[in-house]
Order: structure tokens, then C-alpha cells, then sequence
């Protein structure tokens, strides 16, 4: 999901990304390749669980919003050991929240009024949907009547687009699903 943002908002508008990652294990920094040495790009290395780090980099950046879209998944791995999805997915999202407020508090009314912090996940973090859990569910509808957005593609389109992602990068699917792969990063152990 962030790739395909940062991609959006570099080709699209001309807003400026900075964008944070620790990169971990199941990070590739491939299908950001064409937007890396981009003037309006700020790439990052740093764990959101760092707090005098992303202190560090909202003082330097000072954004008017952070798209918090961080998070382990691969629910299977969580199984064998939920550590790291509770230190990334809870206390990575808590630290980065505390940050981001602390930094807030130090804007004037006006910058504070203008900023958004955004907090993006899938099923994958939140939890899949069953028909018992029908109440977690988003509305689009509402999202539409209540804040004018409405998706540029169909469910059905998204589907398709991905189903044809994974067909153009069968190289890539080949890694993780040849046995070999061992939670390393894709795009440095596999050149």
C-alpha cells in the first residue's frame, strides 16, 4: 500500500513524501524505484517505535499530516511468535501517535487546525471479517455522503489490477514461494 501512495502523491501532486520505514523482513524497496531520487521523495530509515527519531524528522520535515501505514502482517508468522506484531502494530502506532502529538503541540492554532494524522491498515492487522463482525465493516456509502470521497476504481477493478500485478512480477512471487525465502528482504538477498 505505501509504495503505491508514495508513487501517487509523487506522479499526481506536488506534495512532499517523507516517507519512514525500518524495512523489515518483508520489505522491498523495488516498486519505489522510479520515485527514490525524486526531490520531493524523503526516504527514511527508522523503526516508528524510535520516538526521538520520528521526533527528530517531524521537526526537520514539520508535515502537515502523517499517513501512519505501518504495520507487520503475514498473520500466519504471528502465530509462532506475536512479539514483533504487538511491538510494530501497538507500540509502534502508540509511540508514533505520541510523537506526532508532541510535535502538534508545538504548532500554531493554524497549522494545528490544517493537520491530519491518518491511520491506514488491511485485514491483515485489523482482523478479517466474518458475518459476525459485519459491524466493523466500512461503509464506502458513508465515506462518500460524509467526506465527498469516492474510489477511483471498483472492488472488482482493484482485484483484477492486483491478480495482474502478481502475474507481470512472477519473479518476485517465485522468491516467496520457492521455500527459500526466510523473512529476508527480497530486494537486497535476491540480486
Amino acid at each position: 500500500m505505501g509504495e503505491a501512495l508514495v508513487r501517487y502523491i509523487i506522479s499526481q501532486t506536488d506534495h512532499h513524501v517523507i516517507n519512514v520505514d525500518k524495512l523489515a523482513y518483508a520489505v522491498t524497496l523495488d516498486p519505489l524505484t522510479e520515485t527514490m531520487d525524486h526531490l520531493r521523495h524523503h526516504f527514511q530509515k527508522v523503526d516508528i517505535c524510535h520516538a526521538q527519531a520520528i521526533e527528530e524528522l517531524l521537526a526537520h520535515y514539520q508535515p502537515d499530516a502523517i499517513m501512519h501505514l505501518a504495520a507487520e502482517t503475514h498473520v500466519d508468522c504471528s502465530i509462532d511468535d506475536s512479539a514483533d506484531f504487538i511491538q510494530n502494530n501497538i507500540v509502534g502506532a502508540f509511540s508514533l501517535l505520541k510523537s506526532t502529538r508532541k510535535n502538534w503541540l508545538g504548532l500554531s492554532i493554524e497549522s494545528r487546525q490544517r493537520f491530519r494524522f491518518n491511520h491506514i491498515s488491511t485485514d491483515e492487522v485489523y482482523g478479517g471479517l466474518g458475518e459476525t463482525e459485519v459491524r466493523y465493516a466500512i461503509d464506502v456509502g458513508n465515506i462518500a455522503r460524509e467526506l465527498g470521497w469516492v474510489p477511483e476504481v471498483t472492488f472488482e477493478s482493484g482485484i483484477k489490477n492486483t491478480t495482474l500485478w502478481y502475474l507481470e512480477n512472477h519473479p518476485w512471487c517465485q522468491a516467496v514461494q520457492s521455500g527459500n525465502y526466510q523473512r529476508q528482504r527480497l530486494s537486497i538477498e535476491s540480486k
